[in-house]
C-alpha cells in the first residue's frame, strides 16, 4: 500500500472542523496528492487502494485505543 495515500488520509482527516473553504481546500490537495502517486507511475490504483484502508484502519485504532475524558483518572483530593 501507499503510504504517500494513507499519510495524506490520516492529515486530511484531522481538519474535520474547518471552516467550509478550508476543508475544500484541504480535500482538493489531498486528491491531487493521491493521483499524483498514480500519474507519476509511483504506485498503482491498488496500492493506492491499499493505503486508503491502512490509512483509515490507522485512525479507527488510534481512535479505539485513546482514552476518553470520562475514563480519564481525575485528580485525587488533598
Amino acid at each position: 500500500p501507499s503510504l504517500h495515500v494513507a499519510v495524506t488520509w490520516i492529515c486530511a482527516s484531522g481538519f474535520r472542523r474547518e471552516r467550509p473553504i478550508m476543508l475544500w481546500t484541504i480535500r482538493l490537495v489531498a486528491i491531487a496528492t493521491i493521483l499524483s502517486t498514480m500519474l507519476v507511475k509511483q504506485h498503482s490504483a491498488l496500492d493506492v487502494a491499499g493505503g486508503l484502508v491502512l490509512g483509515w484502519l490507522a485512525l479507527r485504532i488510534t481512535q479505539a485505543l485513546r482514552p476518553s475524558a470520562e475514563a480519564s483518572p481525575q485528580p485525587v483530593q488533598p
